[in-house]
């Protein structure tokens, strides 16, 4: 039940569910264990969400390969022929793998010094769309870990519709080298991307999205090793009116441009990603809902099952309000809490828990109460054993 409109949402979703799992995977050698660890990511995302999947875990798609290999032998490719017909030598596959392996081993370096032999030797290789994939995950993983670190960072997590956004930009030097990040007049040295929506308890949406450029009051910033520098942002406001009864959600991410960096006196070759951060708004009414949001859950859920239909109206929505911002914090919570109540739920109880489990879970349509329990269901279904994986009938 994932929409394209959530698309990059349920990314981030996705990649956080499989943390854990991916974690076992490296430690673990081929055997019941990693094969048993497959079977459950495969069961979490359901071969309906493949592309999604991939997607989701873009990082980690070569750990992905070899654990299908893994799961089927068969499967395994064997190496592309050359153009006469002759098939390529068997150590260009042989040295790719162990690329690969080095790289989910956590070896970046190892696995790009590989990589990089490898092109030397044979330029021309019919493997080099895979190669030249590996090598800029690595670069981009070394870029990351060694040099610089980039994020946005809210003021606060959750803020009122009076209240302005306010983002800063924090750059982190983490290695030994001086480092320069260059402005020039008219120029933005990177971007903002900001979604913005405004979620209802009837299960209807409204989204904007923007960007901003970013620029430096100062022509350039110097950052001496393991410096660090916190930059406040001018970020469009788009929550002024925000409707009574509605719940505000920002998704703030962005990069910066490779050409406004200098490490060492040397110019970087590769763009800066800033991972998204969410900021949620709320109506001065509902502000405190945020303090403890399971406990203000769990009390509107329990007053929105008392009185007249009109009494319950208003506990059902503060119901919803709840579940967004514990979503925020405890996505996993928010929906074991939302099924709980749903389960035995009543309108107009049942259409706000079945907006929130929308909302929470990144589904940009709605669905009924029997809907969602189906979901969720075949979700916490217990996995099968490795002997109960099936096998390719060939």
């Amino acid at each position: 039940m994932v929409g394209g409109a959530e698309y990059s949402e349920q990314i981030q979703l996705a990649k956080s569910k499989t943390d854990e799992l991916l974690t076992r995977l490296r430690a673990t050698k081929p055997g019941p264990e990693r094969q048993a660890a497959l079977v459950e990511l495969r069961r979490r995302h359901g071969p309906a969400d493949e592309e999604l999947f991939k997607e989701a875990l873009d990082e980690e798609g070569l750990l992905l390969e070899l654990l299908g290999e893994l799961v089927d032998p068969s499967k395994s490719r064997a190496p592309p022929p050359t153009l006469d017909g002759t098939p390529e030598p068997a150590w260009i596959a042989a040295k790719y793998a162990l690329a690969r392996d080095r790289y989910t081993a956590g070896d970046v370096f190892g696995a790009l010094k590989i990589l990089v032999a490898i092109v030397s030797l044979e330029p021309q290789t019919k493997q080099l769309v895979e190669i030249r994939r590996l090598r800029t995950r690595c670069q981009d993983r070394l870029t990351e870990s060694s040099w610089l670190k980039v994020r946005l960072v809210p003021k606060s997590e959750v803020i009122t519709s009076r209240s302005n956004l306010e983002v800063f930009l924090v750059i982190e030097n983490v290695s030994e080298q001086l480092i320069k990040v260059l402005h020039e007049d008219d120029a933005a040295m990177g971007v903002v991307y900001i979604d913005y929506e405004e979620l209802n308890r009837d299960g209807t949406r409204t989204r904007i999205r923007t960007q901003q450029g970013i620029k430096l009051e100062a022509e350039e910033v110097t950052l001496k090793p393991k410096g660090k520098r916190r930059i406040k942002l001018r970020i469009p406001t788009a929550h002024r009116r925000l409707p009574p009864g509605a719940v505000g959600r920002y998704r703030l991410s962005g990069r910066i441009r490779p050409t406004r960096l200098e490490v060492g006196g040397a110019p970087a070759s590769r763009f800066l990603v800033m991972p998204e951060q969410p900021v949620i708004v709320l109506g001065s009414r509902d502000i405190g809902l945020a303090k403890e949001p399971h406990a203000s859950f769990k009390s509107a859920v329990a007053r929105a099952r008392k009185g007249t239909y009109a009494s319950r109206e208003e506990p059902a929505r503060s119901a919803f309000v709840a579940a967004v911002v514990l979503g925020h914090r405890d996505r996993e919570l928010a929906l074991a809490s939302l099924i709980e109540a749903l389960d035995t739920s009543e309108p107009p109880l049942t259409q706000a828990l079945c907006a929130g489990m929308g909302r929470v879970n990144g589904e940009p349509l709605n669905f009924t109460k029997d809907e969602w329990l189906a979901w969720w269901s075949q979700r916490t279904a217990p996995a099968p054993t490795p002997e109960e994986v099936p096998t390719d009938p060939r």
